[in-house]
């Protein structure tokens, strides 16, 4: 009886060392993950701090990349009032 309970204590103590071990792990990918959304924050607003010089016509990146994404967001923002005037156009249906 003494090494089944011996057996058991090993099992025990070897699942608690896991647990623990798989919490700080847990806990280091919530801070990795806090973290990269502080870095996705910031490349926003460099994004839009680029964005708006373009608009501004104030230093027009060079960067295809760049200039590609430009574009794309004022396709975005066309669509973007398209939309707005449907809303517009369907609440006076209604009323």
């Amino acid at each position: 009886m003494e090494k089944f309970l011996e057996k058991v204590e090993a099992a025990v103590s070897k699942a608690a060392k896991e647990t623990e071990k798989m919490a700080r792990i847990a806990k280091r990918k919530a801070e990795i993950l806090a973290l990269q959304h502080k870095m996705d924050t910031i490349f926003t607003k460099i994004g839009r701090e680029i964005y708006q010089a373009a608009i501004k016509g104030s230093g027009i990146p060079r960067n295809p990349k760049v200039k590609e994404l430009i574009k794309n967001v004022k396709e975005l923002e066309e669509e973007k009032k398209v939309k707005e005037q449907e809303i517009i156009r369907i609440r006076k249906e209604t009323s």
